[in-house]
């Protein structure tokens, strides 16, 4: 009887961010941008633990903080402008829980039409904050999240891959963290990054280095890992390229020094203009 109720997710509707998608979420071609999905996804995920915790809530984050590790989102190519005003919720999900890290899912829903037009899987990593090092989870933790110490560990993607070839064109820019990317912790944001990055995406667009129909690509996926920090002020030396395989999937990269501190990649849907 333990077993079978372990083995059951579950799940909580949670309401996140202004609650609707508005037209600023959208490029000009009416596509969302990358970041803030990445936004409505950490909205939903702080929800969702709010939910989930319930009273035991602010006595983890009052020592610890969960800091995100990897994560992967998958978007409704529907997803359009047209949608814009719409009211949207969330459903969260811890999927699995080890010592120090749980895997959770995201899925944001358009209330009107009950459709779910983008999934999340991010793994979370619990952090001491007077040590910074990753800390076991306590017991009442453990006993929130039982269901899930069973539950099947999703096969995260590789580390992205660095340019495989000498003749790949690498788009450089430099950018000051300021304190609108950074958290209640200090460090950059993780959804800041991924507002980084985008501004580099545009701004290869608008220097020549990726053609206009990129603006024309819906997003498909995202995947972007935290691999270390950065605070306000630190100079981040981003390297965008294009995959020698597939053009529509861009990769950055993003130092600090000479420390990586993210690997990212957006995965462009071509179909639009495969069809002109």
């Amino acid at each position: 009887m333990t077993s079978t109720r372990m083995s059951i997710l579950k799940n909580f509707k949670v309401n996140i961010g202004p609650g609707k998608l508005l037209q600023e979420d959208f490029n000009k071609r009416g596509y969302i941008h990358p970041s803030r999905l990445a936004l409505l996804h950490q909205y939903a995920r702080l929800a969702g633990l709010r939910a989930s915790l319930a009273n035991h809530h602010d006595v983890f984050f009052k020592n610890s903080t969960l800091y995100i590790r990897h994560q992967t989102a998958h978007v409704n190519t529907n997803l359009t402008s047209a949608l814009s005003s719409q009211p949207i919720h969330a459903d969260f999900t811890v999927t699995y829980l080890g010592s120090s890290s749980l895997l959770c899912n995201t899925r944001l829903i358009l209330e009107n039409e009950q459709q779910c037009y983008s999934t999340c899987t991010a793994q979370c990593i619990g952090v001491d904050k007077q040590t910074r090092k990753p800390a076991a989870f306590d017991e009442t933790v453990r006993n929130i999240y039982a269901y899930a110490v069973n539950g099947k560990r999703p096969v995260l993607s590789p580390l992205l891959e660095t340019p495989q070839s000498t003749g790949q064109v690498i788009y450089n820019k430099k950018i000051i963290i300021r304190e609108e990317h950074v958290d209640s912790n200090g460090h950059t944001n993780n959804a800041a990054y991924m507002k980084l990055c985008d501004t580099v995406f545009s701004s290869a667009i608008t220097d020549g280095i990726l053609c206009q129909e990129f603006l024309e690509s819906p997003l498909r996926d995202y995947t972007i890992q935290y691999l270390g920090e950065s605070v306000k002020g630190d100079e981040i030396c981003f390297d965008m390229w294009q995959d020698s395989q597939n053009k529509y999937l861009i990769h950055f990269e993003a130092k600090k020094s000479d420390s990586i501190v993210i690997r990212s990649q957006f995965h462009l849907d071509n179909k639009l203009m495969s069809s002109l």
